[in-house]
């Protein structure tokens, strides 16, 4: 069964990029690719790299799993990670 859908994702993109108040032509400067580019993802044609979906996630401030698929990181999932991210600077305290 496939989940990943080209031109869902690429709609998500654009939507998540207009929310943000970019432009194409901003948007694609940020990431560092063209305008043309940018637009194929945005309408589906086109596959960004795993790298450009990270870069994208991180700009949009969601999880690489809600571009692909559309679903959001379960709370408990996040609750998970903000303890062992707690957990990380806890132990580096100790060495500073």
């Amino acid at each position: 069964m496939l989940y990943y859908n080209l031109k869902e994702s690429g709609k998500r993109i654009a939507e998540l990029r207009k929310e943000g108040g970019s432009t194409q032509e901003q948007f694609a400067e940020e990431l560092n690719i063209s305008v043309s580019y940018l637009g194929k993802i945005e309408r589906g044609i086109q596959r960004p790299s795993i790298e450009l979906f990270v870069e994208m996630a991180v700009k949009f401030n969601v999880s690489v799993d809600y571009i692909l698929l559309g679903r959001n990181m379960p709370s408990d999932n996040i609750g998970r990670t903000v303890k062992q991210m707690e957990m990380l600077l806890n132990e580096i305290k100790t060495y500073i």
